[in-house]
């Protein structure tokens, strides 16, 4: 409890520096739409080719069926687009009546926070202090979290909506703190390895703490917002997917 208090005193003295990337600029994608088929006469023929929309910039387009999902095929590819990886973690989400989802932290991944041996995320005392976590967090889950046998349970949800049970707790050895239990398979499930980012997302639902992890591989193909920050388009979609709970 006196590592929770001391985090509230301390947040009028610390700067904040726990705001989440700028969203407010980007955009979901434009889905073109097919123009209606002309009148069609018995006997019953097909409508000419050139009659279908003219929705080049929207590739998902078909002549059996419009989904309403984004492409996120890279440019020049084949076959269906790809199930956006946010849709998953949207509809769980919904589905459990999450109220005010919060973004807590960015944690670039080390070699020991992805290795089967240790099996845990660890967030060090500094970066957990300088976030929103300690206003999301009653009382009686402030004392689970420094109780040395059993921790705080949550429930968490990587970006594909699937869930992975989870305990937070404080390790008084270093003063720091880990997520542990389903970490590693976590890890493995998502193909995390050293030098990806985690965006660490909390909410309240049914009167629990949870959190959703959304993962970066280093690597992916990126785009940057007015401040120069960088964001993988998959995980600006999950981002906005979240706040968008928030007026749900």
């Amino acid at each position: 409890m006196a590592i929770f208090k001391e985090m509230k005193r301390s947040r009028a003295d610390a700067p904040d520096r726990s705001e989440p990337p700028d969203l407010e600029n980007v955009h979901d994608h434009e889905l073109g739409r097919s123009a209606q088929p002309p009148a069609r006469k018995k006997p019953r023929r097909d409508p000419p080719a050139d009659t279908v929309g003219t929705a080049a910039a929207s590739p998902i387009i078909t002549t059996k069926k419009r989904s309403p999902r984004p492409n996120n095929r890279p440019a020049g590819s084949g076959g269906a687009p790809k199930r956006s990886r946010c849709v998953g973690i949207l509809s769980a989400l919904l589905l459990e009546g999450v109220s005010q989802p919060t973004w807590i932290l960015q944690k670039e991944l080390s070699g020991s926070d992805v290795s089967s041996q240790q099996s845990r995320l660890l967030l060090t005392r500094t970066q957990v202090m300088k976030t929103r976590l300690r206003d999301l967090i009653t009382s009686d889950e402030a004392a689970l979290v420094v109780d040395r046998e059993h921790g705080l349970p949550i429930r968490v949800f990587d970006r594909l909506g699937r869930e992975h049970a989870m305990t937070f707790k404080f390790l008084d050895s270093n003063g720091d703190f880990r997520l542990i239990g389903s970490w590693g398979r976590f890890v493995k499930r998502n193909g995390l390895r050293a030098g990806d980012r985690v965006d660490i997302w909390a909410f309240r639902c049914c009167g629990s703490l949870g959190m959703a992890l959304l993962n970066r591989k280093k690597g992916d193909e990126v785009r940057e917002d007015d401040d120069g920050d960088k964001f993988d388009a998959d995980e600006l979609l999950a981002a906005e997917a979240l706040l968008l709970l928030q007026d749900s």
